[in-house]
């Protein structure tokens, strides 16, 4: 894989997996697996509890930063955190 294809160094803003599937009825499993090591330094992965409950938030574009998606959940107002700066 090109070095700008890669995810290495790029972050993946908050986000559900189901709003990128247009599936129904959204019965679905996901699975990441970390290939390295996933530490709180290089950005391991994290989940807001309950979270699978909700219904699935919008997601819009995002060129501020270079990210793995190329979009995420808007902080605030999209399903982040109190406080989130958008990424995880």
């Amino acid at each position: 894989m090109s070095p700008s294809r890669r995810s290495v160094d790029r972050p993946a803003f908050w986000h559900q997996d189901g709003s990128y599937w247009p599936l129904e009825p959204m019965e679905v499993v996901t699975l990441w697996l970390a290939v390295g090591d996933s530490t709180p330094e290089n950005g391991c992965m994290r989940v807001i509890p309950g979270t699978q409950t909700m219904t699935i938030q919008e997601v819009h574009e995002r060129t501020d930063v270079n990210n793995v998606l190329g979009s995420g959940m808007i902080p605030g107002g999209g399903g982040g955190p109190p406080g989130n700066t958008g990424t995880i």
